[in-house]
């Protein structure tokens, strides 16, 4: 004859309830319970994050805005000032052309009013007449 099956361990036997239902054993129970706790944590974890990372898309996109929101008239104002700067800067150029030519203009008129200018002159005027007493011939 065999022998009977050996009968499970305690701590595996299922308990039965005053309801007649097996009950899970106190193992289960508690496993059960510390998995629950670490799935309320990890989603309670999850929910913060995701607060932290909704906050911080606002913050980028209010800074963008903000950024939008600035670029313009700072852009504005830049071409604003390089406007200027190149009008003062055809200005500076043209005062430099017109120091020239004065500066030309002063050194023909010393060269012109001078006693050595005096003799141009009349060599100049005695050239033009007989340019012209050249042409009428």
């Amino acid at each position: 004859m065999a022998a009977p099956p050996p009968a499970p361990p305690p701590t595996l036997k299922p308990e039965i309830g005053a309801d007649g239902l097996a009950r899970d054993s106190p193992v289960i129970a508690y496993t059960e319970k510390v998995i629950l706790e670490e799935q309320l944590q990890l989603k309670k974890y999850i929910q913060e994050n995701y607060s932290k990372i909704r906050e911080v898309e606002k913050e980028l996109e209010n800074l963008t805005f903000e950024m939008k929101l600035t670029a313009g008239p700072k852009k504005a104002a830049l071409e604003h000032f390089r406007k200027k700067i190149e009008m003062s800067t055809e200005k500076i150029r043209l005062a430099k052309v017109k120091e020239e030519q004065a500066k030309k203009i002063d050194i023909l008129r010393c060269i012109w009013y001078s006693r050595p200018g005096k003799l141009l002159r009349k060599l100049l005027k005695t050239k033009k007449m007989l340019s012209r007493n050249y042409v009428m011939i």
